[in-house]
């Protein structure tokens, strides 16, 4: 006999929730736990991007930090 798989999620629960959806509809046991919080740090001066060709984000929230 098998054990059913059990995924963890960890991601903020609004991005859990279509991988939470989309994991139960295939009989996987989901347990949500998400672990991470996004919070805005002020910044007290604009960023000079002159002279980079090139700016890396590794995050969605990054990018949208970025642009605001």
């Amino acid at each position: 006999m098998t054990t059913p798989r059990r995924i963890v999620l960890t991601r903020t629960a609004e991005q859990c929730q279509p991988w939470h959806q989309a994991l139960e509809a295939r009989g996987v046991k989901v347990l949500s736990l998400p672990l991470l919080r996004f919070l805005r740090l002020e910044v007290q001066t604009e960023v000079d991007t002159t002279g980079f060709d090139w700016i890396l984000f590794t995050s969605p929230q990054g990018v949208r930090a970025f642009f605001d």
